[in-house]
């Protein structure tokens, strides 16, 4: 092979010596050339024009440097002797500022433009925003705050950097006019803090703590000295500030969501379609793999969906959801786009809500209300997603995902949603928010107790009395009970009418009881919040009456947790957050911490239950179940004693005892206000009490559950009948004076009722969570004094014995067969027959009529304003278009459509309602073919009046 001579080897030498100087020519033309960008100068019009002449005249300062050790000292000497080097400009008295920089790549240089603090303009930095920014500048002109005043200096320098930092070319106008020079400072400039305050900061946020514990944490490290440079940086000439102020925060979260993968400056929507994208370099697969549903808003008309059910919550929704019990209600106030939070939740096995899925989406286009801004349609829509959803998840393993019970507040849009996905699904409605609507109406008829107006006893007395109507229609079992106990309220209410200083008091009462009646006793809707409901839900799950939910409060303490503890850690300033910030923490870092501590709860019950075992005689710790027939109980005797008995008086003088009625036969009931409590107060602490012919009675009072005997309040409520009875309108009640006697009565009581004596006689609570020593703390009937649940022909009294072997009810019940079995097989078959039936007919049934209620409800408050608004248009000559006026002749026009379809299905106005016919008829013939065979004990017309 041929070598290359040295004369070929000198000419390739050569050619490359020539192509690299040719290069470094066009790199340096390149610099020499590169041009200024004029317009990221904030410059008032005629400071451009001049700075346009001086280009165009090239007058500029222009000055390249190359990589050799001279020049890169020139620039670096150059750059100090102008104050244009990084130490100079940081300093606080630097005139300059900058105005724009760019960084080409990792390993490229970088360039800025710098512009002197007395030639930026405030009012071209306002009109440059409003231009820019998508969004208008705001009207009023800006206040400066740069710290030396503006002069119309046309100084300013674009200055590029190589890759190792020194300077390669310089560009500009370096002469400062006279006002600039001889100009002084005006204003404190703005101190930034030290970057470790910051990287401080940045850690607290990312391991949630909140705005208040990060300054508190900042002035213990201020106050101690902690920060880097705090003890080697002289104090007159520092350049940044350690002490972390409010509108610091601002620029700490931003860079926070940016260390989250958050960008803030482009609209929430795309970074969620980013983060869901598996093509998009910004794909999140932890948020991809939490989200089953995701919709964008495509369009003017769309609605932003998005659905979130991580692997913890699939896994939840399948143990105690499915064929269990849901919870359902939405929540309002977390994002800054008016979205509408939705939360599924279950109940798992220690009593904790558990969040199962959750679905977020956005109101209508041109809805104001967010609250508004949902029906049934899109709740439809988003449960239906999820059912399909899980129904394929590899935890199906075939079965089909259904709730068996769903409890809701009063609202007919989620209520007609569950029935519509899962037509069989029993409806029950909240307790608290069924009495919340009690309350209102309550209050509205009889107002809020003002004691200065004459009337102030009679309403109290009413305001009293109604509310213990509404415990004992909560606890019903049956719609004629229900209807007994409003038709003893009506009577009552009818006679202080006729009494002058208690008419309106009386007035007010009836027109509740109407209220209740057409709003709330329609039977589909009546078996929703009653106690048959939850009997029904119990049956149906397989658990005991206390195990069914009997509010909504695992979602409601689940929204303020949420709202309270785990949002604010990512607020700035208490503003609502963006709504990527927010599902990016739902996914990331609230639902997993919230399920690790039901884990780690779970984990301790289950520690306590292994390490107690034998401390507890080989049997699990269960305090919350009323006592055991065979173990000892508190008995109630009323043996002489002064100074309860001196109690007993203060609290009937004092109106503190509060009669009910009574959901038992033979039985009286009373509430008791705790001593520090006000009556007055609907929510008032109180004990609970009942009395039975027989003699047996109970108190939720924690003296009578540990000692026995009789209370205060026994003794009290023993006056009160005992007077009664005087006065004729009671039979005579027994009170055993000693302990033996009271063993006796529970002895024959036990023998006669057999196994339906708690059925018959209410039982004493475990001195646990429903009895503390500040009283019974729930405003409900404690679980023990449910309705009775004995057999219709059973109720009757022990009969008297002497000497003979105690009798039996069951026994007796069995010769009452033999002899009219024709009435119990009537009987037995009314039940059965309305027992049965089917729940998708009810739940639609209930709902339609409370959807009849709202709507007439709505019309009525909204009536006389529209006919106001008739007349007020009749007299103007014309309107001006704006957002809400269109906004509002395009629901007009939506409700006329829907008012039109819905009458022309409902018939004529003289056509009655199909379940009207259907409830009184049932209710008439109930009430006559039991009316011979419900033998109850209940308080006479005067009886009620006397209470």
């Amino acid at each position: 092979m041929e070598q290359p001579t040295s004369h070929g080897w000198d000419s390739r030498r050569v050619k490359v010596q020539v192509l690299y100087r040719l290069s470094l020519g066009f790199c340096l033309l390149v610099l020499i050339t590169v041009k200024v960008y004029l317009d990221h100068l904030s410059c008032l019009p005629e400071q451009r024009q001049a700075l346009d002449n001086l280009y165009r005249m090239q007058k500029e300062y222009r000055k390249v440097y190359s990589d050799s050790e001279a020049d890169k000292a020139a620039g670096q000497e150059f750059c100090e002797q102008h104050g244009l080097d990084l130490v100079a400009r940081q300093r606080l008295e630097s005139r300059w500022g900058v105005a724009w920089s760019t960084r080409n790549g990792k390993n490229s240089g970088t360039r800025i433009l710098l512009q002197c603090t007395c030639g930026y303009s405030t009012k071209a930095r306002q009109d440059y925003v409003g231009k820019t920014k998508s969004t208008a500048a705001k009207s009023q002109e800006w206040r400066r705050t740069a710290p030396y005043e503006f002069t119309g200096c046309l100084a300013h320098v674009d200055i590029t950097y190589g890759p190792d930092g020194n300077v390669r070319r310089v560009v500009g106008n370096l002469e400062h006019n006279e006002k600039c020079i001889s100009t002084v400072m005006t204003r404190y400039p703005a101190v930034p803090l030290h970057e470790h305050v910051v990287e401080v900061a940045l850690q607290q946020l990312a391991d949630g703590a909140s705005v208040g514990s990060i300054q508190s944490r900042n002035l213990q490290m201020v106050e101690q000295k902690l920060y880097r440079d705090q003890l080697t940086t002289p104090t007159l000439s520092a350049n940044f500030r350690y002490q972390i102020q409010k509108g610091d925060f601002s620029r700490i979260y931003r860079r926070h969501h940016r260390a989250n993968g958050i960008d803030i400056s482009v609209p929430p929507e795309f970074n969620v379609h980013a983060w869901l994208d598996p093509n998009n370099p910004a794909y999140r697969p932890g948020i991809h793999d939490a989200v089953f549903f995701y919709t964008p808003r495509e369009s003017q008309n769309d609605r932003f969906r998005i659905c979130i059910c991580t692997a913890d919550m699939e896994q939840a929704a399948w143990t105690y959801v499915h064929g269990s019990q849901l919870i359902l209600d939405g929540t309002f106030g977390l994002s800054s786009s008016r979205l509408l939070l939705w939360i599924a939740m279950g109940v798992d096995s220690e009593g904790h809500g558990v969040p199962v899925a959750m679905f977020l989406f956005s109101a209508p286009t041109g809805n104001r209300a967010t609250h508004a801004g949902y029906d049934t349609a899109i709740i439809q829509e988003l449960l239906e997603q999820w059912r399909t959803w899980m129904n394929t998840t590899k935890s199906a393993s075939g079965r089909l995902f259904e709730p068996a019970v769903a409890i809701t507040d009063t609202d007919t849009k989620e209520r007609g949603a569950l029935i519509a996905v899962w037509p069989q699904i029993q409806l029950l409605l909240c307790k608290f928010h069924v009495r919340q609507c009690w309350t209102n109406k309550r209050s509205q008829l009889l107002g809020k107790g003002n004691q200065e107006e004459p009337e102030h006893f009679s309403k109290n007395q009413a305001r009293s009395r109604l509310q213990a109507f509404e415990l004992s229609m909560l606890q019903t079992t049956s719609i004629q009970s229900a209807q007994s106990l409003v038709d003893i309220e009506k009577a009552y209410f009818k006679i202080c009418v006729q009494q002058p200083e208690s008419k309106k008091a009386g007035e007010a009462g009836l027109g509740f009881l109407a209220y209740f009646e057409s709003t709330w006793m329609p039977e589909q809707l009546w078996a929703s919040w009653s106690q048959l409901g939850r009997n029904r839900a119990a049956a149906r799950l397989g658990v005991s009456v206390n195990g069914v939910l009997p509010t909504t409060n695992h979602l409601e303490s689940f929204n303020g947790v949420l709202k309270t503890k785990y949002i604010p850690q990512w607020q700035h300033s208490k503003a609502r957050l963006r709504f990527d910030v927010l599902i990016f923490h739902l996914i990331h870092s609230i639902l997993p911490r919230l399920y690790a501590q039901l884990r780690l709860k779970f984990q301790s019950q289950q520690w306590k239950g292994q390490r107690f075992l034998e401390a507890l005689g080989g049997k699990p710790l269960n305090s919350d179940q009323p006592f055991d027939a065979e173990k000892e109980e508190p008995l109630a005797w009323f043996s002489p004693d002064s100074r309860r008995d001196t109690a007993a008086s203060d609290i009937h003088q004092n109106y503190r005892l509060i009669p009910i009625p009574s959901l038992r036969p033979y039985e009286l009931w009373a509430s008791c206000a705790a001593s520090l409590e006000d009556p007055k107060n609907p929510s008032h602490r109180r004990y609970w009490l009942t009395v039975h012919i027989s003699g047996s009675c109970t108190c939720t009072c924690l003296d009578w559950l540990q000692r026995g005997a009789a209370c205060k309040h026994l003794r009290a409520f023993r006056d009160v009948i005992q007077m009664w009875t005087e006065a004729g309108h009671l039979a005579s009640f027994c009170f055993p004076t000693t302990r033996e006697e009271a063993i006796k009565i529970s002895e024959e009581n036990r023998a006669w009722y057999g196994p339906h004596l708690r059925a018959a006689i209410t039982q004493p609570l475990l001195p646990s969570t429903s009895a503390t020593a500040s009283g019974y703390l729930e405003s409900n009937i404690p679980s023990t004094m449910q309705q009775s649940s004995l057999p219709s022909l059973l109720p009757k009294l022990p009969p008297a014995t002497s000497g003979q072997p105690l009798p039996s009810l069951e026994g007796e019940a069995a010769l009452q067969t033999i002899v009219d079995s024709s009435d119990v097989d009537l009987e037995q078959q009314i039940t059965e027959i309305e027992e049965q039936g089917d729940d998708y007919l009810s739940n639609r049934q209930a709902v339609a009529i409370q959807t009849q209620q709202r709507v007439e409800h709505s019309v009525g408050q909204i009536l006389p304003r529209m006919h106001g608004l008739v007349t007020d248009l009749s007299e103007t000559v014309s309107l001006k278009f704006t957002e809400d006026l269109l906004e509002f002749q395009g629901v007009l026009g939506v409700l006329q459509d829907q008012i039109s379809r819905l009458l022309a299905r409902g018939g004529s106005p003289e056509d009655s309602s199909p379940l009207e016919p259907t409830f009184s008829k049932r209710h008439s013939i109930r009430t006559k073919r039991r009316a011979g065979l419900l033998v109850h004990f209940r308080y006479s017309q005067e009886e009620e009046i006397s209470c």
